[in-house]
């Protein structure tokens, strides 16, 4: 999942818009820039549904997150 727009975030839930669809229950590893870096969160999708935007079917998928977890130098720098 690349380049979604994200509708609401929290502490342990995020909703984004996607243009594609992902099942229910799939693990994702979720990649947020945030004021102090780059934070990384596993995920679990809760609910995927088709929406519209503009005129374009798009997905509103609702994750459940994971505690974030720090990159490590290499990751940084492959």
């Amino acid at each position: 999942m690349q380049d979604v727009v994200v509708e609401r975030f929290s502490e342990n839930r995020l909703v984004v818009i996607s243009p594609s669809s992902h099942t229910q229950d799939e693990e994702l590893m979720i990649h947020i820039v945030m004021p102090n870096g780059l934070a990384s969160h596993r995920a679990n999708v809760i609910t995927s549904q088709p929406i519209s935007v503009a005129g374009t079917l798009c997905f509103r998928l609702e994750l459940h997150l994971d505690a974030a977890e720090p990159f490590s130098h290499d990751e940084r720098n492959p």
